[in-house]
């Protein structure tokens, strides 16, 4: 998501100085202006993508969470790692990105290196973004690593090896003829 809606300000930026139609149509209001309201509509679109992202993962993280609780027979650390999962993605779809949102859309038309309302609070809460973004990715991996590498508690005990054993036994009269 970070390439790509960076690769969306690079695009508006080459739009802006390669089409000399958009030059015409926008010689009206000013080239700053007109760049402001070009980046400003990437800005918006960029915005929408990582809200339909987060939804994105929050439903996938709630389906992997229910499905290692209730359709396997992991421990606490994997569960614990997934409801981890989960809660970093509703703090980050609830809580950081409206606020980016709100920050972000009035440093849509600030001057490019000079003075904005609340620049430096943006900067921290997307710093906050950015650090959710590396733990999530942090506690994926330690998921998956215990997923893979942990031994089954099931073929480990034997008990599959009882269940097979008992179909072969001698002893049919249990079986209704």
């Amino acid at each position: 998501m970070a390439w790509i809606t960076s690769q969306d300000f690079y695009s508006a930026d080459r739009l802006f100085d390669e089409d000399p139609a958009v030059m015409v149509m926008l010689k009206t209001i000013g080239p700053t202006a007109g760049r402001a309201v070009l980046r400003h509509q990437v800005a918006e679109q960029n915005r929408e993508l990582y809200e339909t992202w987060e939804y994105v993962q929050l439903f996938t993280g709630l389906f992997f969470f229910l499905f290692l609780l209730l359709g396997t027979r992991e421990g606490k650390v994997a569960l614990g790692l997934a409801l981890l999962l989960l809660l970093l993605v509703v703090a980050q779809r609830f809580v950081i990105t409206p606020e980016l949102n709100y920050l972000g859309r009035p440093l849509d038309f600030a001057i490019k290196g000079g003075p904005a309302p609340d620049r430096a609070r943006f900067m921290l809460v997307r710093g906050a973004y950015i650090a959710v973004e590396v733990l999530k990715g942090a506690a994926g991996l330690v998921l998956a690593t215990v997923l893979v590498f942990r031994k089954s508690r099931r073929a480990s005990s034997g008990y599959t090896r009882q269940e097979i054993n008992m179909v072969d036994e001698p002893n049919h009269g249990h079986v209704d003829r």
